[in-house]
C-alpha cells in the first residue's frame, strides 16, 4: 500500500512530535510505502527537524514512488481516500481484519494458503507475523454482520468525520453451503453479501460447499489408509464435482432414501454402495476420538504435510473459478 503525505501537512501548523507519532509507525518494519514530495517540502521547518538519516531515506524513496499508484493520502482536503492526522493515526494503525464463521477452525484453511502460496503471501505473512492481520469470528455466518457492527460502533465513539465503515479494512470469507454447483445461495448468505456491499467491505463466498471440501485428496487418502475408514474411502471414489458439495461431517444421514435427493444432487451422487455408506454418517472416533467435534478437529488436516500448493491447486482445477485460492490471497493483499 502506498500512502502519500501531502505537502500541506508540512505548512508549519503541526508540531514535529505530532507528525513523528504518525510517520514512524507508518514506515516501521516496512509496513507501508510512504510517498512525500521532497521537492515541495525540503525547505520547510518541519522537514528540517528530521534526523539526517531519515531525510536521506525520504529522498531515496521519492523517485521510487513517483510512478506508483497512491492508495490513500494524508492531508487537509478530506475525501474517502484522504485522511486528516487524527483519522490517519487510527486508520493506518489498525490491523486488517479477516471475518470468518469461526476464527479458531476456519483459520486452518486460510493459514494453509498463506503457508503454501509463498510468493503470493509474502506481504500477508509479514503482516500476520507482526499482528497487523487478525481474524475475527462471527460465531457462525449469520452473526458476521453483528460482529462487524460491533466494530463500527467502537469506531463511532471516536467521532471521526467520515462514516464508520470508511475506517475498516477487512474481508469476509464464508462457506457457500451449496449442495450442488448452481444452487442459489441461502438467504442468510445473500444478507451477508448485501451487508458487505452496503458497507463497502470486501467479501468472498467459497465456490465449494465448505472449507473442508478444499482438503486435498492426498490427505484424505492418508487418513483413510491409516484408519481403514470406509467412509473416507467412499468419499475418494466420488468425482471432483461431487467432492465439492458433499457434507463431509454428516453425509446423507438425514436423507432416508436416495429419491429424497434433488435432481441436481442425483447427477453428483449415484445410488450405489457408496450412498449406503454415506447414509450412516461418518463415525469419526477412529480419527479424533470420542467427545471431540468434527468442526474442531477435521480442519486441522490443513496442517498435514501433504497440504501444499500443488495439492491445493489440484482440488480446484475443475472449478469454474480455477484461480479461486490465488484470488482470495489477492483480495487480502489489496487491503495491506
Amino acid at each position: 500500500m502506498l500512502i502519500e503525505i501531502k505537502p500541506e501537512i508540512f505548512d508549519g501548523a503541526i508540531k514535529f512530535h505530532e507528525f513523528a507519532s504518525l510517520y514512524y509507525p507508518l514506515i516501521e518494519r516496512g509496513r507501508y510505502d510512504v510517498f512525500i514530495d521532497i521537492e515541495a517540502i525540503n525547505r520547510t521547518e518541519l522537514f528540517d527537524k528530521f534526523p539526517n538519516e531519515d531525510k536521506e531515506l525520504m529522498q531515496l524513496a521519492y523517485p521510487l514512488m513517483l510512478n506508483k499508484t497512491v492508495n490513500y493520502s494524508i492531508g487537509k482536503n478530506e475525501d474517502d481516500k484522504t485522511f486528516n492526522l487524527k483519522e490517519a493515526k487510527y486508520f493506518f494503525r489498525e490491523p486488517v481484519l479477516i471475518f470468518v464463521e469461526n476464527d479458531k477452525y476456519d483459520a486452518y484453511f486460510i493459514d494453509a494458503l498463506f503457508r503454501c502460496f509463498t510468493k503470493e503471501s509474502k506481504k500477508i505473512t509479514k503482516h500476520d507475523n507482526y499482528n497487523w492481520l487478525r481474524y475475527r469470528s462471527g460465531g457462525g455466518a449469520s452473526s458476521i454482520p453483528n460482529t462487524i457492527q460491533a466494530v463500527l460502533r467502537e469506531i463511532e465513539k471516536l467521532e471521526l468525520p467520515k462514516k464508520s465503515n470508511k475506517y475498516i479494512r477487512g474481508i469476509v470469507i464464508i462457506d457457500s453451503d451449496k449442495r450442488y454447483k448452481n444452487q442459489p445461495l441461502a438467504g442468510s448468505r445473500n444478507d451477508i453479501i448485501e451487508f458487505c456491499e452496503n458497507n463497502e467491505i470486501e467479501y468472498h463466498v467459497l465456490e465449494k460447499r465448505e472449507m473442508e471440501n478444499y482438503i486435498p485428496d492426498e490427505v484424505i487418502d492418508n487418513v483413510a489408509f491409516e484408519t481403514n475408514d470406509e467412509y473416507l474411502k467412499a468419499y475418494l471414489n466420488l468425482t471432483p464435482f461431487a467432492k465439492d458439495y458433499f457434507d463431509l461431517e454428516k453425509g446423507f444421514s438425514k436423507i432416508n432414501s436416495y429419491n429424497k435427493l434433488s435432481d441436481e444432487e442425483k447427477e453428483l451422487f449415484e445410488n450405489n454402495d457408496n450412498f449406503i455408506i454415506f447414509r450412516q454418517k461418518w463415525d469419526n472416533k477412529k480419527f479424533h476420538g470420542k467427545g471431540i467435534s468434527f468442526k474442531s478437529e477435521f480442519p486441522k488436516l490443513f496442517q498435514h504435510e501433504k497440504v501444499n500448493k500443488e495439492t491445493l491447486l489440484k482440488r480446484t482445477l475443475h472449478q469454474e473459478n480455477k484461480t479461486e485460492l490465488k484470488q482470495i490471497l489477492q483480495k487480502i493483499n489489496d487491503l495491506l
